[in-house]
């Protein structure tokens, strides 16, 4: 699954607009980074703020550059989203029952995206070489893992979104070697993953899409989906997981207000697990009555 992939359904997008109010309070460079990203092709202004603001504002942030120099912080933060980007593309390609059109078309997207934050990287002498190719290369690995069936816990979740870890742990690699804050940015993203899995079980399951979540309900409920009673007591366990990992997160970010902002308003936009499950079985048993 995409990133937030859980946040994207709608025409208006009533948590986004309450982080950016949020983030705004804590700094005007969000806004003005906002108003001067450098993007290869027309995009979802909802999409790219998704990807700035829960991803890219907290890394400028740890980085120390988000409120020194606006064009550097605007140019990190055009690589950053660009990857992100890049990276949604390839997995509507792998999860072809997200493909709205030709695959061509994501494929396109995918290269333009990719090729641009290396283009904006080589403009300031920072090259792609393979620190980053082998970091990069880290998602299809996983994925190939997945389908071979092995299973990944919490711990190797973040190697499915690995480019968005490319800028941190190699280019900016002595900023964040500073009180773990690499390995802080590798759980966020597994904290995240993990939480759109649970929001995304029940659509996964029927489209054979294959994630932490949906095997360990698979062997709870020995592969009967509508045993919602089980499929809710894995959940439950889940989101307490969860829950205890983001407290954690929040001792470990005390010093950067903004990416604790994006934690608070991510943690309190993910729907209960148990609720939602039952929600679905109250709708499903109306359904055959």
């Amino acid at each position: 699954m995409t990133l937030s992939s859980h946040f994207s359904s709608g025409v208006s997008d009533p948590f986004l607009d309450s982080l950016k109010i949020r983030l705004n309070r804590c700094s005007a460079s969000t806004e003005r980074v906002e108003e001067n990203l450098s993007l290869p092709v027309e995009e979802d202004p909802r999409l790219v703020r998704r990807y700035l603001y829960l991803y890219t504002i907290p890394l400028l942030e740890a980085a120390g550059i988000l409120n020194d120099d606006h064009q550097t912080a605007t140019w990190w933060a055009s690589v950053q989203v660009c990857l992100s980007l890049h990276l949604r593309s390839i997995d509507n390609i792998l999860d072809e029952d997200r493909i709205n059109g030709k695959i061509i078309d994501h494929a396109r997207k995918a290269h333009l995206y990719l090729a641009h934050a290396q283009s904006l990287l080589h403009e300031k002498g920072r090259f792609w070489g393979s620190p980053q190719a082998v970091l990069y290369a880290q998602f299809y690995e996983y994925e190939i893992e997945v389908r071979d069936g092995m299973f990944h816990d919490f711990s190797s979740l973040w190697r499915r979104v690995s480019p968005l870890c490319v800028i941190p742990e190699t280019y900016l690699g002595a900023q964040f070697a500073t009180a773990g804050l690499a390995q802080c940015y590798r759980s966020f993203l597994s904290w995240s993953l993990l939480h759109a899995d649970c929001d995304d079980v029940l659509k996964d399951l029927r489209c054979g899409c294959t994630t932490p979540v949906t095997r360990l309900v698979q062997e709870k409920t020995n592969g009967v989906f509508h045993d919602f009673a089980a499929g809710a007591e894995v959940l439950d366990k889940i989101k307490s997981f969860l829950k205890r990992h983001s407290e954690s997160l929040r001792s470990a970010l005390q010093l950067y207000p903004l990416w604790a902002t994006v934690l608070d308003e991510m943690d309190r936009a993910m729907t209960n697990g148990s609720s939602h499950w039952k929600a679905v079985e109250h709708d499903d048993n109306h359904r055959h009555q």
